[in-house]
């Protein structure tokens, strides 16, 4: 499985990455029956004069789609589009308009670059792809800094959860926090992060020496963290990664660190 590098300055990406790559089918990818259905009655629908491109998106290109997961679409598109009655609620859309998308692919926007990087491009407008490939990515600093940010916010709402001691709430920030700084370690390598599914798997490929030094430091939280565990080991994981401490009012006994 091939990984996209993200330039450590201002600059396109290369013609032949997978999202860039026009002329490909949904058959293409290894689908179930019914799910290929249901792309290929959604791209029937998706195919209007206005509309610029449009990416399947996520699991589903990268061999990792569950029974449940969502079916991920970008779509560009000046006009407006309704979306009404479709195949099933399993579709999700993220939509944007033409301009909206150029830039943010110049703000380092992560989600956008993925889509060039690993989205399977079911229509790409010949003009609109013409000023894809000319149109550079900021450098994975500026991604770097984006995602930092993301997470100095998420320690906050994991502050707040645990002052409103929300144990189940809190476990979910915490485990998403954990793939935001998994994240931003394949950035720090270089590359295009992809789904969160083979997150680990990648960075053990492209820089195997930070793999090891993030399953050392995380290894065992996540696993603590996977099944359903008690209020104490949820708070003692907020304590570790946010700084987030909760006191019972019976005993005030410091409930947010290891014992």
């Amino acid at each position: 499985m091939n990984f996209a590098h993200w330039p450590s300055e201002p600059a396109t990406l290369p013609p032949d990455s997978r999202g860039l790559m026009c002329g490909q089918q949904a058959s293409d990818l290894m689908l179930p029956r019914e799910v290929l259905q249901q792309v290929r009655a959604v791209t029937h629908r998706l195919s209007i004069p206005d509309i610029q491109a449009v990416w399947l998106s996520g699991s589903a290109t990268r061999g990792q789609l569950r029974r449940h997961s969502d079916i991920d679409w970008v779509v560009v598109t000046d006009g407006n589009i309704r979306l009404e009655s479709w195949p099933t609620t399993r579709h999700s859309f993220q939509i944007y308009k033409s301009d909206v998308f150029f830039r943010s692919l110049g703000d380092g926007h992560e989600f956008s670059v993925w889509q060039l990087a690993y989205g399977h491009p079911i229509y790409t407008r010949s003009k609109f792809h013409e000023t894809l490939l000319k149109i550079p990515i900021a450098q994975n600093s500026v991604a770097i800094q984006r995602k930092l940010t993301t997470i100095s916010r998420r320690k906050k709402m994991i502050r707040l959860l645990v002052e409103c001691e929300a144990i189940d709430e809190t476990r979910r920030e915490v485990l998403l926090l954990l793939q935001q700084q998994l994240r931003v370690e394949i950035l720090l390598a270089g590359y295009v992060p992809g789904c969160r599914a083979e997150l680990e798997h990648q960075l053990s490929i492209v820089s195997p020496d930070r793999s090891v030094r993030w399953s050392e430091e995380n290894r065992a939280w996540l696993e603590r963290l996977a099944s359903r565990p008690a209020a104490s080991t949820v708070m003692a994981a907020a304590d570790h990664y946010a700084g987030a401490r909760v006191k019972t009012e019976q005993d005030g006994i410091d409930v947010g660190k290891p014992r």
